[in-house]
């Protein structure tokens, strides 16, 4: 069962991702502009939560959404 705190928004649709969900980075991600992640079989748009670049096939922690775009932290 997913509970509220579990609930993110994609688009219109309510999509459940857990907090600690990992994804790849498909494309690195810059401080501005962004990259892509594959994340659950789909690749989506990600923004890094602390401004950071991140290296193409480095795991991050997916810990919300911003519309369509994943905001992710690096996992260490």
């Amino acid at each position: 069962m997913v509970s509220n705190l579990d609930k993110g928004y994609l688009g219109n649709e309510l999509y459940p991702f857990n907090r600690l969900s990992l994804a790849k980075v498909d494309v690195s991600i810059e401080p501005i502009g962004g990259g892509r992640v594959c994340y659950q079989g789909s690749v989506w748009p990600a923004q890094s939560t602390r401004n950071l670049t991140i290296e193409k096939d480095k795991f991050v922690l997916v810990t919300g959404t911003s519309g369509i775009t994943l905001l992710v932290e690096p996992y260490s």
